[in-house]
């Protein structure tokens, strides 16, 4: 299973190289605006939201405005060492650095967003199928944190059309999403706890 996602990786960074950037930026806010306008959005009390590294979908964007409208907006915070991390509450994208690999983190600020407030969390990820399936950069940070969240919040992946693949191989330890936001819109998986746009 470690080598298809190698190779898995591999052939979506190789699409990601071919793809014009302006025009994949361009086509996933349409997805963006259509995730702030649905219901998902308007009834989260927080939202935890990713910072984007040089090669992962930017929704700064969306970031900015949910602040402005005085929406509570986390970020996560990263034990390196550990291989965890925290929510960290936002104030603005200025409050922001970089400590290894290019992942951009707030600052320290003991600010930490309560888990049980957040509703909606935004996912990156390398390679992602219609099914749930998500593929990150392989040290798991995200599902260790995920797996430890209430059922009742909606995990997304944020992605560009080039990054979706017809399945990605998925282990025990491995968190599904509920959905994704791409450049053709939002789609959501079928939940049991009900929760829809």
């Amino acid at each position: 299973m470690r080598a298809q996602k190698r190779a898995i990786r591999a052939d979506v960074r190789a699409r990601l190289a071919s793809v014009d950037a302006g025009a994949a930026a361009t086509a996933l806010e349409g997805g963006l605006a259509a995730l702030e306008s649905s219901g998902l959005w308007a009834r989260a009390a927080s939202v935890l939201a990713y910072l984007a590294t040089d090669d992962e979908p930017s929704i700064d964007g969306l970031i900015e405005r949910g602040l402005r409208s005085g929406m509570s907006v986390a970020a996560p915070r990263m034990d390196w060492d550990a291989g965890t991390m925290r929510a960290l509450r936002l104030r603005d994208l200025g409050d922001v650095e970089v400590r290894r690999h290019g992942v951009r983190e707030p600052i320290e600020t003991g600010d930490v967003e309560p888990l049980d407030l957040v509703g909606l969390v935004l996912v990156p990820g390398v390679a992602f199928d219609k099914q749930g399936g998500r593929l990150g950069r392989g040290a798991g940070f995200y599902d260790r944190f995920l797996a430890g969240m209430d059922g009742r919040v909606v995990k997304l992946g944020v992605a560009h059309e080039a990054q979706i693949v017809e399945h990605v191989p998925m282990e025990t330890h491995d968190v599904r999403l509920d959905g994704l936001v791409t450049g053709g819109g939002l789609m959501l998986l079928p939940r049991d706890t009900g929760s829809e746009a």
